[in-house]
């Protein structure tokens, strides 16, 4: 079994690791689970929730858009490991960390 974790590469909070869990609102405003204090990231800006399907990133109608790869994202789509996301000045990567031990 894995864990999700978000890796902050880039911006304000880099080397910042997050467990990725139910929900996570990302935005400039403290409430959020994951603030960036930036002028250029929406009070609340984007999220992730956890589905049956998996994770699914979605825009909260922010004004200067959530990025997928690279690429602006128009609608919910469903995380894979190794995808970036940008917000801002933040990039953040999608990791999985193994869970739990194996016996021998």
């Amino acid at each position: 079994m894995t864990s999700w974790r978000l890796f902050t590469v880039l911006g304000p909070i880099s080397g910042k690791t997050t467990s990725l869990v139910d929900l996570i609102r990302f935005g400039r405003e403290a409430e959020n689970e994951i603030c960036i204090p930036d002028g250029q990231v929406s009070r609340q800006h984007a999220q992730i929730e956890k589905t049956d399907a998996g994770y699914l990133l979605t825009d909260l109608n922010s004004t200067n858009g959530t990025f997928l790869n690279d690429k602006r994202l128009t609608h919910p789509t469903y995380l894979r490991i190794g995808d970036a996301i940008t917000i801002g000045p933040a990039r953040f990567l999608v990791l999985a960390e193994p869970t739990g031990t194996l016996e021998s």
